[in-house]
């Protein structure tokens, strides 16, 4: 007997007796969209070749089942899973050996106590039955984080997996864990990057403790982590569709930021916390600006670039940044420079950041400890100058700059406001004169 699916088919052969079974079914090239009664369309992959034989008796049946499935699984392009089940004398059991770009060799086989009978029916998985299971592999990180990534962020590594399953259904015992080496980060619109990640996890009874996860910026800049991440039992929340994830972060001269007018190195303290309701995580805790640069723009270009501290992206599909909440506050004792357009100022000041990792809102001043200004061939003493900090970047932040010098009989006075993306001066004087003479008393004295 032949069963169409599609373009593929199920061919059935031998018999069923009550006495003994003898049954046997081969696929063929069956894709997920042609099985009918189950969602599978969204799959794109097909059972390439596989074999169903049921033998024994009806009250100790005996099954044996193999498939071969080759496609696109999540971002794992050319992949394969060879699958083999077996079940007799009460105990099932699976093999699994997935092939596919980047997996270098990934398997995986589990056991467990069944009782199965088809006449009479009988289907029993005691919670208390003793259960095994092992999972080996090696293979590149992207092919599981890639579909968890946004536009513009990239991240490569490579990963050894050596785990165990034991105990019962009930009461579970995991054991194992996983090591990342050779990893790397970038993120093409904040400029992050990281390198020469590094890390070390175990499994215990809610999912992965991180022993261990550390990365540098390419240069002096470190960066230690550890945490956990709940994937077993309590460890995803209710209508989560990712993990909880409880981390410790320490930065120590880490250069995160690195855009076109802006850079920046950062120590500090941050927690990782996993939330419920809109957002997925919480980001808390205390930066220390180590040292900031903001470069204003040249004067006459004709287009200006975004700090592109953070940029929004509105055709970059959605991540999980968006649902990523932050609770900063940075501080910056000092370091905290503005340069060009003559201005060479040093800031300090704290910010306080909330919103989320795809759209920070920043707010705060950063106010003068020291600087300098030369504008016209004179040097200006500064009066003031501010970096305001007011929600989003851009158009943060806002600059607030006065500075003075004197000039024969008057004291013309040069202010830089606006952003810092497109900032503008301003020429006035005391006691006030036009513009032009304040200008030619500069010049010309």
């Amino acid at each position: 007997t032949r069963l169409t699916l599609g373009k593929g088919s199920v061919a059935l052969s031998g018999s069923v007796g009550v006495e003994k079974l003898a049954l046997e079914a081969a696929l063929d090239n069956i894709a997920p969209d042609a099985v009918p009664f189950i969602a599978l369309e969204s799959y794109p992959a097909k059972i390439t070749s596989g074999k169903i034989t049921l033998t024994g008796t009806p009250q100790a049946p005996e099954l044996a089942a193999s498939a071969n499935i080759t496609g696109r699984m999540r971002a794992v392009r050319n992949a394969g899973l060879a699958v083999e089940g077996h079940y007799k004398d009460g105990t099932a059991e699976i093999a699994l050996t997935a092939t596919g770009q980047g997996i270098r060799s990934l398997e995986g086989t589990a056991s467990v106590p069944v009782s199965l009978s088809l006449y009479p029916f009988v289907f029993d998985v005691s919670k208390a039955a003793q259960i095994t299971g092992k999972a080996k592999g090696d293979f590149d990180l992207e092919q599981v984080v890639a579909p968890f990534l946004a536009a513009g962020q990239d991240l490569s590594g490579a990963v050894k997996l050596d785990a165990s399953l034991s105990g019962s259904l009930a009461q579970p015992v995991y054991g194992g864990g996983l090591n990342l080496s050779q990893a790397a980060f970038r993120d093409a619109d904040t400029g992050i990057v990281l390198k020469d990640i590094k890390g070390d996890l175990h499994f215990d009874q809610t999912g992965l403790v991180l022993e261990s996860l550390t990365a540098t910026d390419g240069g002096t800049g470190k960066m230690s982590m550890t945490g956990t991440i709940g994937i077993g039992s309590g460890g995803m929340g209710a209508g989560r569709d990712v993990p909880d994830v409880t981390a410790q972060v320490i930065l120590n001269g880490m250069h995160l930021v690195r855009a076109t007018h802006a850079s920046s190195m950062l120590s500090g303290d941050v927690s990782v916390l996993p939330q419920r309701g809109r957002y997925l995580y919480l980001v808390k805790g205390n930066v220390l600006l180590d040292t900031v640069l903001i470069t204003l723009p040249e004067r006459f270009e004709k287009s200006i670039p975004s700090l592109n501290i953070v940029t929004k992206d509105e055709e970059k599909k959605a991540g999980m940044i968006d649902r990523v909440a932050l609770d900063l506050t940075l501080k910056a004792d000092h370091k905290v420079f503005v340069r060009g357009w003559g201005l060479d100022a040093e800031l300090k000041g704290a910010l306080a950041v909330k919103g989320t990792l795809e759209e920070p809102d920043v707010r705060g001043t950063l106010g003068l400890v020291r600087g300098r200004y030369e504008e016209l061939g004179k040097n200006f003493n500064i009066l003031r100058a501010d970096l305001r900090f007011q929600g989003t970047i851009p158009p943060s932040p806002y600059l607030d700059v006065l500075t003075e010098t004197k000039a024969g009989d008057i004291k013309p006075r040069i202010g830089i406001t606006g952003t810092a993306e497109t900032p503008q001066i301003t020429i006035t004087s005391d006691p006030p004169r036009p513009q032009d003479e304040v200008i030619a008393q500069l010049l010309f004295g």
